[in-house]
């Protein structure tokens, strides 16, 4: 079968799709008999600066594929393809969705003085937010009124099938208000989700670092003597005792 010759078509202009602010490879690909050469399809920025394509390759006799790779791209950017007098704008691009816990799913908190453990379970494709996979989940935590995160662990995800994790956080301020979230980082550089779910808990008044005061002794006759002494029994409350013996 002899098929006659046609002119260029641009069939499809995408990129791979990869999370937010990294960058990306944009593929345009052209049918046409005889098909199109590498230097037969221009990319182009919305400034007109054309990008170098980086590989060029058939699918078929007549379908060929060009990859214009380390793309940038934001909002408000686009691209566009040139083969001959045709063109074709790509102003939207397909990104993932970083995956986050639902409020739900936010991490349990276990308080001691200076000390916490914080556990959570697994984040699901379906149930919780955004896309897998994932491969790690982080640790943070600070006091609620900072504004900043201090990170404390990273968790690799080894087993597929583990549906919980525990971390203990140590060196906090005790009987002090602090927030603890745990991220979900699914592959790539920019893969590691939001810290809006997190949970806020105030870690438990320490023992008292030395014994009593005795503020005053008295006697009101021979056989008695009555002490004051000052105690700490709680984070903010001190306590004044009297007794006689």
């Amino acid at each position: 079968m002899i098929l006659w010759p046609w002119g260029l078509q641009i069939q499809a202009l995408y990129n791979v799709k990869v999370n937010p602010g990294e960058q990306t490879s944009i593929i345009c690909e052209v049918v046409g008999n005889p098909p199109a050469s590498p230097n037969d399809v221009i990319l182009v920025d919305q400034s007109g600066s054309a990008v170098t394509h980086t590989d060029h390759y058939f699918r078929g006799m007549y379908h060929s594929i060009t990859n214009f790779s380390t793309v940038t791209f934001y909002d408000g950017l686009s691209y566009t393809c040139r083969v001959g007098d045709q063109s074709k704008e790509l102003s939207t691009f397909e990104t993932y969705v970083l995956p986050e816990f639902l409020p739900r799913n936010r991490p349990e908190i276990y308080p001691r003085a200076i000390r916490a453990s914080v556990t959570w379970k697994k984040w699901e494709n379906g149930t919780d937010l955004g896309d897998g996979p994932v491969e790690a989940y982080k640790v943070y935590f600070k006091k609620t009124t900072d504004s900043d995160w201090t990170a404390h662990q990273h968790f690799p995800v080894i087993d597929q099938d583990q549906t919980s994790y525990t971390a203990d956080i140590m060196g906090l301020d005790w009987c002090t208000s602090h927030d603890f979230t745990v991220t979900v980082k699914r592959p790539g550089p920019l893969g590691e989700g939001s810290k809006k779910t997190f949970s806020t808990v105030s870690t438990l008044c320490d023992a008292p670092s030395d014994g009593p005061t005795i503020t005053g002794t008295t006697s009101s006759h021979q056989n008695a003597l009555q002490f004051s002494w000052v105690v700490l029994v709680s984070c903010c409350l001190h306590i004044t005792n009297l007794r006689n013996c």
